[in-house]
């Protein structure tokens, strides 16, 4: 009898673990499903715009790899359906092994229970190793690549820019790209139409360009009537880093363009900062956070020229707003999630300049600076190099 009950509480949790493992595959299905619908639109936008554009060598061979990658996303599609119809098949099955059902079980069916459970766990095991295969074979080949983009730049006597529409504001809006050492430039997002002849390319595309780890974004800086200087900031964290990006982009609505920098500290001192990013008052008193900033983990870096950070979600206040140190310090700050890898001496410029009538904030240590604005902003992405190709007309 201590046998059979102790058969029958084995048996119990291994329900309830492969009820996990199965919901938890579910879940990764559902998400790849969502993520291949998300890929198949921009895909298929992206072929739309390339039809209307006069036919040339390059966008034939850009229309050609696009139908390529829409098939490979149908295909796709397909397979993930039929994992979810598999995963769903098994979660019935052992669903209808009740808890109460294996109470009243003798030692035949709960044995019997335990092949069912793990000839179906194992069989969806081996499936998620194939299509984790399948995935990392397709990836390539379902990618807009930055060697095409290239070609689009570097070729192409027509301006290019990105079309972006969000779904929230219903709005669609329009950023210019542009190529600088070897790096695209996508301008931040604005609602005027581009001229007529324009190429378009769908933002979400070029998005997915970005590299997963140390995304790079751009900040132009402005002051007495002319652009001063381009920062390029290598971005880190996920929540954080993304949400920093959306706001360099526009992508989501709100954005750092023109927003000022209007605080700096410590000048001449260790932990040299400079503040900026205030969405909503422009000036440090705002108190409306469009996201909330993470705290700790990764975000815990010592404090280095060039650390870019945000504030605690404890500090309410500073919600939106962004810093950069200018000086190293003997010291760790909590919420980083970036560095500045060009262009720290425009920051470092831009700090000083403190009207002689403006009167300190905190003391010696805390100045107002004036006129220091973000003209320009965005994302960069890092192009390969590419063969030679003949120009668009």
């Amino acid at each position: 009898d201590e046998a059979i009950e102790l058969m029958k509480s084995n048996q119990r949790e291994r329900i309830k673990s492969s009820l996990d493992t199965l919901d938890d595959m579910k879940t990764k299905t559902e998400d790849e499903l969502d993520n291949t619908d998300y890929k198949f639109e921009g895909h298929d936008e992206f072929l739309t715009l390339l039809k209307k554009q006069k036919e040339t060598d390059l966008i034939n061979q850009l229309i050609r790899n696009e139908m390529t990658i829409i098939d490979e996303l149908h295909t796709r599609k397909k397979t993930f359906l039929n994992h979810q119809h598999t995963i769903e098949k098994a979660l019935e099955k052992i669903s209808n092994l009740t808890l109460d059902d294996i109470e009243n079980c003798n030692v035949q069916e709960v044995t019997s229970a335990i092949r069912v459970i793990s000839s179906s766990v194992d069989s969806l095991q081996k499936h998620v190793k194939q299509l984790e295969k399948y995935i990392k074979k397709r990836a390539k080949a379902e990618k807009f690549e930055s060697e095409m983009l290239r070609g689009l730049i570097g070729s192409s006597s027509r301006r290019l820019f990105a079309v972006h529409k969000i779904e929230d504001l219903n709005v669609t809006k329009w950023s210019e790209i542009s190529i600088q050492d070897d790096y695209a430039h996508v301008h931040n997002m604005h609602e005027t139409p581009p001229p007529q002849g324009a190429i378009l390319v769908p933002f979400c595309l070029l998005r997915d360009l970005l590299p997963e780890k140390n995304p790079l974004v751009f900040l132009d800086l402005h002051w007495h009537g002319e652009i001063k200087g381009r920062v390029y900031i290598e971005t880190l964290g996920e929540e954080l880093g993304e949400s920093f990006i959306s706001l360099c982009t526009g992508e989501d609505g709100w954005s750092y363009q023109n927003c000022s920098f209007y605080r700096s500290q410590h000048l001449n001192l260790p932990g040299e900062i400079i503040h900026g990013g205030d969405l909503e008052a422009n000036d440090g008193t705002g108190s409306t956070g469009f996201f909330e900033y993470e705290y700790g983990d990764i975000h815990t870096q010592d404090i280095e020229e060039g650390l870019v950070v945000g504030w605690p979600t404890r500090e309410p206040w500073g919600l939106g707003s962004f810093s950069v140190y200018l000086a190293d310090h003997d010291a760790k700050d909590f919420s980083a999630f970036g560095n500045v890898v060009e262009g720290l001496d425009i920051l470092k410029q831009a700090a000083r300049l403190i009207p002689s009538n403006i009167t300190d904030l905190i003391g010696q240590f805390c100045k107002y600076i004036t006129n220091v604005s973000i003209a320009d902003c965005g994302i960069a992405i890092y192009l390969k190099p590419l063969k030679p190709t003949e120009t668009i007309s």
